[in-house]
């Protein structure tokens, strides 16, 4: 079922029943729901009270938005709460978990590990053991930013795109998930950039296909391949170390001299 965020005013607790249409209070939520935000009220964020409950739903979904969307844990007590994405049809695409939605001025999703000022973090779990797809319908500069640590074992994640449209999705976390990270998504990028480096884990696969990695910091990988369609892009000063094999089409090295690195190691 499709719940819709109808509360005119600037309203954002998510497990406020009369949020929604149709009526959704914080037990009411199924592993198949998809959460649609478009552009009622004037809050600018959603805030899911986890001492109450963790959320699990099939997918998040923007639309006709003009403003940015902040989603992340509100408990007062300090602890770490789960929001699981579970894959939804959105679009007419299965297995998505977040949508953004064509729209000019483009808008940011925020998926934030802890909201200011509270001691509450929360993590995003994988749910869906085919794949789990990240969606931008937007315009291109269209992005989705992930702070929160994404976990699940052998999860596949895969940033695509609709054909005529592009955007960024930007993860920021220690994350956790161990399977495949693909970029499928023509004018579409996926950014590595946790301070500290190490976005993903050092065992994980990319593969390239359609759009670009851009790795901001430094970060170790098992393989990597590069399609024919696929760019890998590396920060300079900032070091791609490879623990099994690279497989390319186009590497870009931005900064003149001073570029990013590929080390292979075994």
């Amino acid at each position: 079922m499709t719940r819709q965020w109808t509360n005119a005013g600037n309203a954002t607790d998510w497990y406020t029943a009369g949020n929604w249409t149709p009526a959704t209070g914080a037990t009411a939520w199924a592993t198949t729901d998809i959460a649609a935000f478009q552009n009622t009220g004037t809050a600018i964020s959603a805030r899911i009270n986890m001492n109450t409950r963790n959320l699990s739903l099939g997918a998040i979904s923007l639309s006709a938005r003009t403003r940015d969307l902040t989603i992340g844990n509100s408990s007062p007590v300090a602890g770490t709460g789960k929001l699981k994405l579970n894959g939804a049809t959105v679009n007419g695409i299965a297995n998505v978990i977040l949508s953004s939605g064509t729209n000019i001025p483009t808008y940011t999703l925020f998926i934030k590990k802890k909201l200011t000022g509270l001691a509450s973090d929360m993590g995003v779990v994988l749910g869906n053991s085919t794949d789990n797809i990240v969606l931008l319908n937007g315009e291109e500069g269209s992005a989705i930013q992930i702070s929160a640590p994404i976990s699940g074992a052998g999860k596949k994640l895969t940033l695509r795109t609709t054909v005529s449209s592009g955007g960024i999705l930007t993860l920021s976390g220690a994350n956790t998930y161990t399977g495949m990270t693909t970029v499928n998504a023509r004018h579409g990028s996926i950014v590595l950039a946790k301070p500290g480096g190490g976005t993903l884990p050092a065992t994980n696969d990319v593969t390239i296909s359609d759009g670009k990695l851009h790795i901001k910091t430094n970060q170790t990988l098992r393989n990597v391949i590069v399609g024919g369609n696929g760019i890998l892009l590396i920060d300079p000063g900032v070091v791609l170390t490879i623990k099994g094999r690279l497989d390319y089409g186009t590497l870009q090295f931005p900064g003149g001299s001073v570029s990013g690195t590929i080390v292979f190691a075994p």
